[in-house]
């Protein structure tokens, strides 16, 4: 009885340790963005130029936004996949996005496509609601590769995993780095995002990849957001299975609750 108390005991100590350790992964690089500021992602804003999505007038020449440039078809197609991603959290890949697409998050580094679509399994069962609005758009381009910039406000509402409970998180701020470019060496070969850059709060990203901390501490920023995407992408397989488990339970749960309640009002109106 004893080893059986100290064993767990044991376990609760490492639960407990995994818990707190991932939970700093998560605590250290989401402050660093909000209370830094990234230098560089800045001076690549005041270097790009501003732009619409839309066309806003054809004919009304006094109007500001006559002269101000606009998006073309491929890259408006690759900003919305982009926001319908982080709004509807898509599970399924998307022909818009590069196979081996690098998404360099504040929280996490995911290597391509099944990384991000673990990561995004994740967000899809822990935020119930998240609309984007746009509030700013920047085109960069250099040489054949070019970049989108702009900033998002986020309106979250979250949800306590495997309930139906929701809260309101309130609105987030993020800025966002796409680079795009063609998914073959033909000419006829569509616009995909190769890379994104996504800074919560608009702060710098706690990496040496990005520029963000170009020094030592950059190198394990970056290791511990790789750590932690794969962390994600080895328990979304896990959680999987539970979760269906779970949905199924539940069902069966709500059909007695259901029937037992039909058997009730029958036995009242007889």
């Amino acid at each position: 009885m004893d080893s059986k108390k100290l064993l767990t005991k044991q376990f609760r100590r490492f639960f407990s340790f995994v818990v707190g350790f991932h939970a700093v992964l998560l605590a250290v690089p989401f402050l660093y963005s909000r209370c830094g500021r990234d230098r560089f992602f800045e001076a690549h804003w005041e270097f790009s130029t501003p732009v619409l999505r839309r066309r806003q007038t054809y004919w009304r020449f006094w109007d500001p936004t006559f002269r101000t440039p606009v998006l073309s078809k491929e890259e408006n197609r690759c900003l919305s996949a982009w926001l319908h991603l982080m709004e509807e959290a898509a599970p399924h890949p998307m022909h818009d996005l590069s196979p081996h697409i690098r998404t360099h998050d504040t929280l996490a580094l995911y290597n391509g496509l099944n990384e991000l679509q673990c990561g995004i399994y994740i967000i899809q069962h822990c935020v119930h609601k998240i609309t984007p609005y746009l509030v700013e758009l920047r085109r960069e381009v250099q040489d054949d590769v070019t970049f989108l910039h702009f900033r998002l406000e986020f309106d979250m509402e979250g949800r306590i995993p495997l309930t139906s409970w929701c809260f309101s998180l309130g609105q987030l701020p993020s800025s966002v780095s796409l680079q795009l470019g063609k998914q073959g060496s033909k000419s006829t070969d569509p616009v995909v995002i190769d890379s994104v850059e996504n800074r919560w709060f608009n702060g710098p990203i706690w990496s040496y990849q990005t520029r963000s901390t170009p020094s030592f501490f950059g190198d394990i920023g970056d290791l511990f957001r790789c750590y932690n995407a794969f962390m994600s992408a080895m328990i979304v397989p896990i959680v999987i299975p539970v979760k269906q488990h779970f949905d199924q339970i539940s069902t069966y749960l709500s059909e007695i609750t259901a029937e037992l309640e039909r058997n009730q009002i029958e036995q009242i109106s007889t």
